[in-house]
């Protein structure tokens, strides 16, 4: 057990006079809506500069996936995208993502080599350059996968090395020191785990946090202090010889030697998250009822700028901001899976761009066709369904192409089926209808069941090829109940 040598409790309060002097909202720079097959997430989002770098998650089949990182100016161009596969991998997710040095990112992940479960896991950090070049790849892999063994906590440090929490398959949990070209410096040995975050403070090893509790390490692995806050700690951040701990409703400044100089919320503000701060200023971003704020605050916290993004905070997956734009990524769900959008925000102007936006739906299903028939093993059946469906163009704009997705049905053990299809030459006026003749969606085995008992849902996304954000016009099912 690593001794605790003292205790400190963190139990001062600042009245502090807040003062508001700017308050504004931003406009919209760019919408991007990704079109890849049925279901996709976004996994981390960093916004570096003028840019964006964006994991985009696609599940390819039930138990399979992929990564993808993008990389997304103010307008939503997309640069290049480059995919995140260490090593070969039926599963491949990415938990967290930070700029680098160079302007490029670090990714961190983890992956399965084969759907079955228990079997081959690994770990990883890989360092990509600003044009998408992966520069080196680090893996800690596990025979057996036991899903507590894992990375967390990737940090990079003001001397540009990294710093990461590894908890392995024996439960032994290091924090690793990782240069900037892939090097292990060194590592040490702790009873604490799953560490959220690191910074550099004079006179300790490092700072870092889990849930509500910030602890300091000397360089022999040491804790020589601890402190407790009423709420989880968010992020933290050292500047000089001062460190910054925000929580999801305040704001605190240390000194070098851990002594609380300032503590304190911000009127009419709440959910903390995403501090950045530098010799003069920190900013976060609240998330609460009206949506998100980015605030700015001086180093006496005294709150210099508010700016309103223009966002539902129950929509988002991920966000991040530099000095001239906000960056969100949403996961729309449609039926069983979802549908990733982008939006970027610009933190200089109020004027939005022009969006394009169309919204369609199922009215109506016409089951056509039907077949069952016993199969092998005897005694199972396959059911398959042959469907049109009445599309609506609920929209003010023209509908030329759209497309319509059905979960088929699992399969297997790793796997699952779908039905997704894009239908073009629509020309289809806002109210209209059209019926769309879908052929067959639906085919599953129904083993040893004598009763075909299912819901028949077919949901629409992607109206001219951009991301439906108007979800429950989407979908429409029909029950079906057969006693064979």
């Amino acid at each position: 057990m690593v001794p605790i040598h003292s205790l400190m409790k963190l139990k001062f309060l600042v009245i502090l006079l807040i003062i508001s002097r700017f308050a504004y909202s931003q406009g919209l720079n760019s919408e991007l809506g990704f079109n890849e097959d049925y279901d996709q997430t976004s996994k981390e989002l960093v916004c570096v500069g003028d840019f964006s770098y964006l994991i985009k998650f696609q599940k390819t089949y039930g138990f399979f996936s992929k990564c993808a990182l993008y990389k997304i100016d103010t307008l939503g161009n997309i640069m290049w995208n480059v995919p995140i596969a260490p090593v070969f991998a039926e599963f491949i997710t990415v938990q967290e993502m930070i700029p680098s040095e160079t302007n490029g990112v670090y990714v961190m992940g983890f992956g399965m080599t084969t759907c079955d479960v228990g079997q081959h896991c690994f770990w990883f950090i890989q360092k990509f350059d600003a044009n998408g070049v992966l520069q080196w790849t680090n893996a800690w892999k596990e025979f057996t996968c036991t899903f507590s063994t894992q990375l967390t906590g990737l940090s990079l440090t003001a001397n540009n090395e990294l710093l990461v929490n590894y908890l392995d398959s024996a439960s032994i949990s290091k924090v690793y020191k990782i240069d900037n070209s892939g090097f292990l410096i060194d590592s040490v040995q702790t009873t604490m785990t799953q560490l959220n975050g690191f910074c550099e403070l004079p006179g300790y090893d490092f700072i870092t946090y889990e849930g509500d509790s910030l602890y300091a390490f000397d360089t022999s692995g040491n804790i020589p202090a601890v402190i407790g806050f009423t709420n989880t700690i968010q992020n933290i951040s050292s500047v000089n010889d001062s460190l910054y701990v925000l929580t999801t409703d305040s704001i605190f400044i240390f000194d070098n030697n851990l002594n609380g100089l300032q503590g304190s919320g911000v009127t009419g503000y709440s959910q903390f998250s995403h501090l950045k701060s530098s010799n003069n200023k920190m900013n976060f971003v609240s998330s609460g009822t009206n949506g998100l704020a980015l605030l700015e605050l001086n180093n006496q916290l005294q709150l210099q700028n508010t700016t309103s993004i223009p966002v539902a905070s129950d929509s988002v997956t991920h966000m991040d901001y530099s000095d001239s734009h906000f960056s969100v990524a949403h996961d729309f769900p449609l039926t069983l899976h979802h549908t990733l959008r982008y939006t970027d925000y610009s933190l200089n102007s109020t004027q939005s761009a022009p969006v394009n936006n169309s919204d369609i739906g199922v009215s109506d299903l016409d089951i056509t066709q039907t077949l069952v028939q016993l199969v092998s093993p005897p005694g199972a059946y396959l059911i398959e369904i042959w469907v049109t469906a009445k599309i609506i163009n609920y929209g003010a704009n023209l509908l030329n192409t759209c497309r319509i997705n059905h979960r088929i049905s699992p399969w297997g053990i790793c796997s699952e089926e779908f039905y997704t299809n894009e239908f073009t030459n629509l020309n289809l006026s806002p109210n209209d209808s059209i019926s769309i003749n879908l052929g067959k969606i639906h085919s599953n085995i129904y083993s040893y069941l004598d009763t075909v008992d299912v819901n028949i849902c077919v949901y629409t996304s992607h109206p001219n090829q951009v991301t439906d954000t108007i979800v429950p016009n989407d979908q429409s099912c029909k029950y079906l109940f057969w006693d064979l």
